[in-house]
């Protein structure tokens, strides 16, 4: 039965300790996920800080230089087609990492059971090899009380 008690504990803790280090695991991905999408935040505001900016410049080069309509337009419409796409392309490459990162988190949970299950269970004694453990132990009494 001590054994058994060792073995359980011995289970227990490995349990215990992959747990945690799941947990520390997915807490490290939870951080890089946050940092990842504030990275990118940043990222789409300076991209609209930067059209505002151009198209600022591009409106009062225009406007000194005494050209307006339709080629005016049209620059100011690339410079927003511009940032649109730019903006489309760090959300799409946010979504991969973000990806990226959930597998991680899933492989974290795999190497959880994994770890777990190097560790095997406690195996109780048996009762039946006790019931036979006595019953040789009598029949050897016997025989040398009756030998």
């Amino acid at each position: 039965m001590e054994a058994y008690n060792q073995q359980e504990a011995m289970y227990e803790q490995n349990r215990l300790n992959s747990i945690k280090a799941m947990n520390d695991e997915v807490n490290q991905i939870n951080l890089r996920t946050q940092q990842e999408r504030t990275a990118a935040a940043e990222e789409m505001q300076k991209n609209i800080r930067t059209v505002t900016a151009q198209k600022a410049t591009a409106e009062a080069t225009a406007g000194e230089a005494g050209v307006s309509g339709l080629s005016v337009d049209m620059l100011l419409g690339e410079l927003d087609n511009a940032a649109s796409r730019d903006r489309s392309n760090i959300q799409s490459n946010l979504d991969m990492t973000v990806a990226q990162l959930d597998q991680e988190r899933r492989a974290a949970e795999t190497t959880r059971d994994n770890r777990i299950n190097s560790v095997p269970r406690g195996r109780k004694p048996s009762g039946l090899g006790l019931a036979v453990g006595i019953g040789q132990a009598g029949l050897g009494a016997y025989n040398t009380a009756y030998s």
